[in-house]
């Protein structure tokens, strides 16, 4: 008998710009096409889930998804869990967040 070692994972929403969301969870994981990934998993206020893939890799810019949020917080992905984001722009090679205090911290 063989036991797989292997996590299933729901899809979940992507984000959307001009809401906010809780960062809940930072998962590291290796992708055999892809490489290393960081699967980020956001809640809105009504504790709806939603979940981004950020890809790893050695350089970055600032308005990529990894570079958007590097470059709002830290390269440290532990730091961010807690942390409320409110998404500016979502659109590819122009991503831009921001941290805010809480859902009713004033969105601009």
């Amino acid at each position: 008998m063989v036991i797989l070692p292997t996590k299933i994972v729901e899809t979940q929403p992507p984000l959307v710009e001009g809401e906010t969301y809780k960062i809940v969870a930072a998962e590291k994981f290796d992708s055999a096409e892809y490489g290393t990934g960081l699967r980020v998993t956001f809640e809105d206020k009504q504790k709806k889930q939603y979940g981004e893939v950020l890809w790893v890799k050695p350089s970055v810019g600032s308005k990529s998804k990894l570079g958007a949020f590097i470059a709002t917080m830290t390269h440290n992905t532990d730091s961010w869990i807690g942390q409320y984001v409110y998404v500016e722009s979502w659109k590819p090679r122009a991503r831009k967040i921001k941290t805010v205090k809480s859902f009713e911290a004033t969105k601009k």
